[in-house]
């Protein structure tokens, strides 16, 4: 038994469909929300902005200056002259480069003395860690998938005034799909996607 009664090329197949839908390809907009699921982005799309977008502590404890904590160890405890208490996701102050957890501080006479240094950077979630703004977050032709959803919210698509844009294509085997198409910064946040009807 055949499976295929016929072949015919890519661009008699186009025109076969053009003529049977009678529908013009288009984009269309649609806010970011449970509609978007299973269409497809026209364009790229990119973050508004950083996440994070500015330095927080990863860590509950104290926010150091790393040079402030060089030679310090078991044998020689450092007592720091500056420290800020910060708990985790809390901006870490300007000035300061390191956070030490809690738990390798000691609090004595009201001052911070630790037993070990740390390096720049340490326990710090720098800014733009999860994505940087202008970042591509999803390429044009992706079908976006429900976890997505939150991603695009999380990098600044998300209002009805930054609306997704996204359209229908044709699909292999059940006809007419939805298809997700991702937008521009142009748009600041929003998707495109080709539709046809």
């Amino acid at each position: 038994m055949k499976r295929y009664l016929s072949v015919i090329s890519l661009e008699e197949a186009r025109s076969l469909v053009e003529r049977s839908f009678q529908a013009v390809p288009r984009v269309v907009r649609v806010p970011v929300g449970t509609e978007l699921i299973g269409r497809v982005t026209a364009e790229p799309i990119f973050a508004r902005f950083s996440v994070p977008a500015i330095h927080i502590s990863a860590m509950d404890g104290i926010a150091v200056r790393s040079a402030d904590t060089v030679g310090a160890s078991e044998q020689q405890p450092v007592t720091l002259p500056d420290a800020v208490p910060v708990n985790t996701g809390n901006i870490v102050p300007p000035g300061y480069d390191a956070v030490i957890m809690i738990e390798d501080v000691w609090l004595e006479s009201g001052r911070y003395t630790i037993r070990k240094p740390v390096s720049p950077w340490q326990h710090i979630r720098p800014v733009g860690e999860d994505i940087a703004e202008s970042e591509m977050i999803l390429p044009r032709g992706h079908r976006i998938r429900p976890h997505e959803l939150g991603a695009l919210a999380n990098y600044g698509v998300r209002r009805e005034r930054h609306p997704a844009r996204i359209g229908w294509i044709v699909g292999r085997d059940t006809g007419l799909h939805r298809r997700r198409h991702r937008g521009s910064r142009r748009g600041a946040g929003t998707r495109r996607g080709h539709q046809t009807g």
